[in-house]
């Protein structure tokens, strides 16, 4: 896989796919990357939006999950797409991220992942989820 492209415009798909029955997707936000998955798909989950969500989690994901609604959109192929569920989201846009703006913070020291490190951490969080929820058929 090549390193995720920080110059793509915002809301661009990255990624997206089904691991073990969980769909997800990786977009870039312009400065950061964020990952998405749909737990609607998991059998006995309880899905908090907004607010809720935030303080009440059991997503073991980069920074927690910073986003809990009923759809997201992006692009894909210069087109937007919407998909709904129920959608869990976190970003890396943390202290120690690297993250593309006028901030020397974030550009000097923080970490610049790759589509790799994104699709493996995906897979973990995934598979976290896997052990304890049973997908939907």
């Amino acid at each position: 896989m090549k390193d995720l492209v920080y110059d793509v415009p915002a809301g661009t798909l990255i990624a997206s796919g089904k691991i073990s029955g969980v769909p997800f997707w990786i977009i870039n936000c312009r400065s950061h990357p964020c990952s998405y998955i749909d737990v609607s798909v998991l059998k006995d989950y309880t899905f908090l939006d907004s607010d809720s969500y935030y303080s009440d989690n059991d997503v073991n994901c980069h920074g927690g999950c910073t986003f809990a609604e009923h759809s997201k959109s992006f692009k894909e192929n210069g087109e937007i797409k919407t998909v709904e569920g129920n959608i869990l989201g976190w970003d890396y846009a943390h202290i120690g991220d690297y993250m593309k703006c006028n901030n020397p913070v974030y550009l000097l020291a923080g970490h610049k992942y790759t589509l790799q490190e994104l699709c493996s951490e995906m897979a973990e969080v995934i598979a976290d989820l896997r052990e304890r929820y049973e997908v939907r058929v």
